[in-house]
């Protein structure tokens, strides 16, 4: 039997996780979020009953992880917020606008008042 075709895989893996050590230890940038591929897929199935590949229930769970990952890994609360919030430039109601915002025990907005 020939396993020369493991051997290579394995060599593969192993260069690509040297790799990916060296771009996450060299990373010089406090917004880069580094989050292996296929984390969320090995955990979740993205199928339907026709066994067709549902993209927006996957993408919406890669969205959640990364938040997960921001909002536990910032020693700042006003810097792991401001990563969280969306992009307002849909809402030019809001711009130059300042606001409060309060939280309850467990995260859930409980009041957002405009400060002028």
């Amino acid at each position: 039997m020939n396993n020369s075709g493991a051997k290579a895989a394995l060599k593969g893996y192993r260069f690509q996780t040297l790799y990916t050590l060296v771009e996450i230890l060299e990373s010089h940038d406090s917004d880069n979020i580094f989050q292996p591929e296929g984390v969320i897929g090995q955990a979740s199935s993205y199928r339907d009953e026709w066994d067709s590949f549902i993209e927006a229930v996957k993408e919406a769970d890669d969205w959640a992880f990364q938040n997960f990952v921001i909002a536990n890994t910032s020693s700042d609360p006003a810097q792991a917020l401001q990563r969280l919030l969306p992009s307002f430039s849909g809402c030019p109601a809001l711009f130059a606008k300042r606001f409060q915002l309060e939280l309850d025990l467990r995260g859930q907005v409980i009041a957002i008042i405009e400060i002028r």
